[in-house]
């Protein structure tokens, strides 16, 4: 049961950064990442929206096989998706604070 809730929360947390960074470029904030920048100047920042919840798609499909599954890589996998997780909801919380205060 707690699986479930990790990657619930990992999908919740791609689809809201995308939200809100999608929402902060509309208000006039900048993109501060290396890649969404690069999208975003040669007008490809949907690709980048596309690409950031594939990504989030794969590490699901990786966490829930290596819970299926248990292997010698289920603790690293585990791990870091629990670190991604908390790092993707600091970023959607700074993209509001930034909108807050605009």
């Amino acid at each position: 049961m707690k699986e479930k809730f990790v990657m619930t929360s990992v999908f919740a947390s791609s689809i809201a950064d995308v939200v809100s960074t999608h929402i902060g470029l509309s208000n006039g904030l900048q993109e501060v990442g290396i890649f969404g920048r690069m999208s975003f100047e040669n007008h490809l920042i949907t690709n980048a929206y596309i690409s950031r919840v594939a990504m989030t798609a794969v590490l699901i499909g990786v966490y829930a096989l290596c819970k299926q599954y248990p292997n010698r890589f289920s603790f690293s996998v585990d791990k870091a998706t629990r670190i991604v997780n908390v790092i993707t909801w600091g970023a959607v919380a700074l993209n509001m604070a930034q909108l807050l205060i605009k």
